[in-house]
């Protein structure tokens, strides 16, 4: 089944509609995935981050005030263990619990310092190399979200632009070619016909129209025999008279001559019939005379060797 226009107009905002959608849509994903990576790094990798300066800070102040600076150690380290999100750090964790548990208030080993330090380092170095990695896919991310609302974009300005110039010439062209059948009917011209070959609201205009071509063209056919018919029966009756005639309107167009009219004229009937008195006369002296002559005294005519008299007699007919 075709679609109409108003279907077409609809599938047509629908899809471009859809289209939009789809962009929003990719584009809200990717943005919240960048969300989700950013919150992971804060959460994971930073904290961490944070943790092991906190811990090292502590490391270096302990030979001053051990217990306090054990216990900001033991807290950053308790936040730690709670925190462990890359390969190996759990591992790392769980050495420099065992060797901070080590330590008391008033031994303090340096190797002992120096080895968790070495771990803290590790883990340190662990959640930067994570956030490098978090980072560059967070750019790969939005490169691909960029790319992917780019192409979309694309797809929607050519899809807008075609519909933009493509879609007005569903509506002009079959109004132009509906207008044009018009114009040819009003010019009397009923053979004119739509070819027009669409299951749509034009093509039911176009197909009325046809209809309509068709009646005017039979009805007219029919009116024009009848008036030949009827001008044919005028011509027999005019010819059959015995007396010269000649039929002028009130235009001055010479509307019909017998035959025995263009006998005494020496004329064809296409050279006096149709056309205005002003030019038959001019090339014919005899016409020019009886235009003239207004009494009804009798004048001669030489037909056939022979002097002929004729009376001019004038008859309106409304």
């Amino acid at each position: 089944m075709a679609a109409t226009v108003k279907q077409k107009i609809r599938y047509g905002t629908l899809f471009l509609f859809a289209m939009l959608l789809i962009a929003a849509g990719i584009g809200l994903f990717h943005i919240f995935r960048l969300k989700k990576d950013s919150n992971l790094i804060l959460q994971n990798n930073y904290e961490s981050v944070q943790y092991v300066h906190v811990m090292l800070r502590a490391l270096d102040s302990m030979g001053f005030d051990g217990k306090l600076h054990k216990a900001n150690f033991n807290n950053s380290l308790q936040s730690q263990e709670k925190n462990i999100t890359e390969k190996n750090e759990g591992a790392l964790t769980a050495d420099i619990r065992l060797k901070f548990d080590s330590l008391n208030d008033t031994l303090i080993p340096p190797a002992t310092v120096l080895a968790i330090k070495n771990d803290l380092n590790a883990i340190l170095a662990l959640n930067m190399q994570a956030i490098a990695l978090k980072n560059e896919r967070a750019s790969v991310t939005a490169t691909k979200a960029l790319t992917y609302i780019s192409l979309i974009a694309g797809l929607v300005f050519v899809v807008g632009f075609s519909f933009v110039y493509n879609f007005p010439t569903i509506i002009t062209d079959p109004i132009n070619e509906i207008a044009e059948g018009i114009r040819e009917i009003t010019n009397k011209n009923y053979e004119h016909r739509i070819r027009y070959k669409r299951d749509d609201e034009f093509g039911e205009v176009a197909t009325a129209f046809n209809a309509m071509a068709d009646r005017l063209e039979v009805f007219e056919n029919s009116n024009l025999n009848q008036i030949m018919f009827q001008k044919a029966r005028a011509e027999a009756v005019v010819n059959s008279l015995k007396d010269a005639s000649i039929g002028i309107d009130k235009d001055n167009i010479v509307l019909f001559a017998n035959d025995q009219a263009l006998k005494l004229l020496h004329l064809e009937a296409a050279q006096i019939v149709e056309k205005p008195v002003t030019e038959v006369e001019k090339g014919n002296d005899l016409f020019r005379f009886l235009l003239g002559e207004s009494s009804n005294v009798p004048f001669k005519i030489v037909v056939d060797n022979r002097e002929n008299y004729f009376v001019k007699e004038v008859n309106e007919i409304n």
